[in-house]
């Protein structure tokens, strides 16, 4: 057994594997299951990802409120603004990775 590397995505991978643990690409000599099964899993790490994205948004989210409730966001001086900046780029990334995750769902 050697390393090779992937011709799809040129990550390292075991010269036995039949797919990519990466990227699903069949490798030489692979059934139509284990390319299906590299696929979910590629999907299933894609979703993973997503959805810590979508916690570190929440938690961006959450930030803005506190500063908020703490009475940051009043009058028009740089701690207003950063805080409304923190409200808002918190709810527009939970958002986009929301649509996002639907996407990948739906492949």
């Amino acid at each position: 057994m050697s390393i090779i590397n992937c011709s799809a995505c040129g990550k390292r991978i075991s010269s036995k594997a039949k797919v990519c643990s990466h990227c699903g690409a069949a490798q030489r000599g692979a059934r139509d299951e284990e390319v299906e099964r590299a696929a979910a899993i590629v999907r299933r790490n894609k979703i993973r990802g997503l959805q810590m994205q979508s916690y570190a948004a929440m938690l961006l989210f959450l930030a803005g409120i506190i500063l908020w409730y703490l009475g940051y966001m009043e009058g028009d001086n740089l701690r207003a603004h950063v805080s409304r900046g923190v409200l808002a780029v918190g709810v527009i990334w939970y958002l986009v990775n929301r649509v996002r995750m639907v996407m990948v769902k739906r492949q």
